[in-house]
């Protein structure tokens, strides 16, 4: 008999086993010394791979300040209505945000970890901020645009000034559709 040609099946499990090893060991080494958010990683279009926790926590601070005064407007016709998303009942969780942005790279499955780690090596992870919304309040400010973006009919009317005839076409009414405009508002928070 001749001797088999190549390598052997337990040399290129050896060698497929060393190269897994090494990178569970690369990678569980570079979670516990990593002191700050993966690279590349994007947090509602914002750059924060690299920063500490801290830092972190007072950029979500800072966009949870600033979402929570952006407008929305329904308008119906000519009439218009506008609330803060605060005023809704939107707001961004910072905590979890702040989480979920750290979590990244960090997680207790070693190869979506190390799949983040690749990704953040060769592009960008976006991260959404988590959002909380009070389903009351949305209701409430949803019901309090319907009543004041309807418009009452209006009744066609002739009226005589002399020899001056004055005229007035009849209108239907105009309400907004409640289920409409609460998934507008929530689409646009």
């Amino acid at each position: 008999q001749t001797p088999p040609s190549g390598p052997s099946r337990r040399a290129i499990t050896l060698a497929a086993g060393g190269v897994v090893l090494i990178l569970v060991v690369a990678l569980a080494a570079s979670r516990l010394t990593r002191p700050d958010v993966l690279p590349n990683l994007m947090l509602a279009g914002q750059q924060v791979g690299g920063m500490t926790r801290a830092e972190l926590e007072s950029s979500v601070a800072k966009l949870r300040a600033e979402r929570s005064t952006d407008m929305v407007t329904a308008e119906l016709q000519n009439s218009r209505r506008s609330a803060t998303n605060a005023t809704i009942g939107f707001e961004i969780d910072a905590e979890a945000t702040v989480e979920a942005a750290w979590r990244r790279g960090r997680q207790a499955n070693p190869l979506a970890a190390l799949t983040d780690h690749l990704r953040a090596s060769f592009g960008a992870i976006t991260v959404e901020p988590v959002r909380r919304i009070d389903d009351a309040k949305v209701d409430r400010w949803v019901d309090g645009t319907v009543t004041a973006l309807q418009a009452p009919p209006v009744e066609g009317t002739v009226r005589f000034r002399g020899v001056e005839v004055r005229r007035r076409d009849p209108r239907p009414g105009t309400r907004p559709q409640a289920e409409t405009l609460r998934s507008g508002t929530v689409e646009a928070l």
